[in-house]
């Protein structure tokens, strides 16, 4: 960064009219495989610390700077993602919070920090108990609302609000009846070439379903999940597709796509399964693979969602 300041942020020239700095928590593009050219980088996170020496280079020179950019939200392709996850926690957002409000002169707010995310889940909460044809229309508003009161601030009136709705959210799940089942090789149709000890996916793979079941899916919401294990031999991907009525329907009848390393071994794989891009048909395969690849030991498993 110090030959961009020197030369940038420095610099008396009057074409940068605008001068930014510029902060990232660490990099990862293993995830877009150097964004499908091979150019990998990689930059430690180091417990945060990465991210907050970078802002504080940038700070030590905010007068001479009229912005800062960030990366990112949530490229998580490119592993440079602020976004709260499991690894990291809010970690970034409370640096950036902490870093923001000081270069704009602010007090730092940490009340309203872990709001969007509670807010986040809620959405998704209500979007689930609407697909098992729930009425939560009072809901989205009341979400909407919560929306509403973070973004002005009002942080102590969004935190009784969103725990609220919290509590009429599981209210109206307990009125769900939950029915789980588990479908081995022997219950499903599969049809394509054996070999190895399981099926080449190499002439397509098909995997049908029992009628019963598929009135169920389409009846009822459902949580699904795809098992199998595949040899990790050569470097091949492993389509996993689906008829959709979603548009546009190319990329969202890939249910999954599974790249080899190479390793000789079998491996698990465990692939969720989304209603909305899934078509669950009577007179034909619900699920086709497609692949240099050998599957084994196929298996599905459902937990199917109805209004008691």
């Amino acid at each position: 960064m110090k030959p961009f300041r020197d030369s940038i942020w420095h610099s008396n020239n009057p074409a940068y009219t605008i001068k930014s700095g510029f902060a990232m928590p660490g990099m990862d593009n293993r995830g877009c495989a150097g964004w499908g050219r091979g150019h990998f980088y990689y930059i430690p996170r180091n417990n945060g610390e990465t991210y907050q020496s970078m802002w504080k280079f940038c700070m030590a020179e905010k007068d001479s700077l009229d912005m800062m950019f960030i990366a990112s939200w949530s490229d998580y392709t490119e592993g440079h993602e602020i976004e709260p996850t499991i690894e990291n926690g809010d970690r970034e957002l409370r640096t950036t919070l902490k870093y923001a409000a000081e270069f704009k002169g602010e007090q730092a707010d940490e009340r309203g920090l872990t709001l969007p995310l509670m807010l986040f889940r809620l959405r998704k909460e209500a979007r689930f108990l609407e697909k098992t044809k729930m009425d939560v229309s009072g809901c989205h508003r009341s979400l909407d609302k919560a929306a509403l009161l973070i973004s002005q601030g009002r942080y102590p009136v969004a935190i009784g609000l969103l725990s609220q709705i919290e509590n009429d959210v599981k209210t109206a799940k307990s009125a769900l009846a939950v029915e789980m089942m588990r479908l081995r090789d022997s219950d499903i149709k599969i049809q394509g070439k054996r070999k190895s000890g399981g099926y080449s996916a190499e002439e397509t793979l098909s995997i049908s379903l029992p009628k019963e079941l598929v009135f169920k899916l389409q009846m009822n919401n459902y949580v699904g999940y795809l098992y199998f294990e595949y040899l990790d031999k050569g470097n091949e991907s492993l389509f996993i597709r689906s008829s959709t009525l979603r548009e546009p329907k190319e990329p969202f009848k890939i249910v999954s796509r599974i790249r080899t390393d190479n390793t000789g071994e079998w491996k698990s794989a465990k692939v969720e399964l989304y209603k909305d891009n899934i078509v669950n048909g009577f007179n034909m395969p619900t699920f086709y693979l497609k692949g240099n690849v050998v599957v084994r030991n196929l298996s599905l498993g459902y937990t199917i969602y109805t209004v008691k």
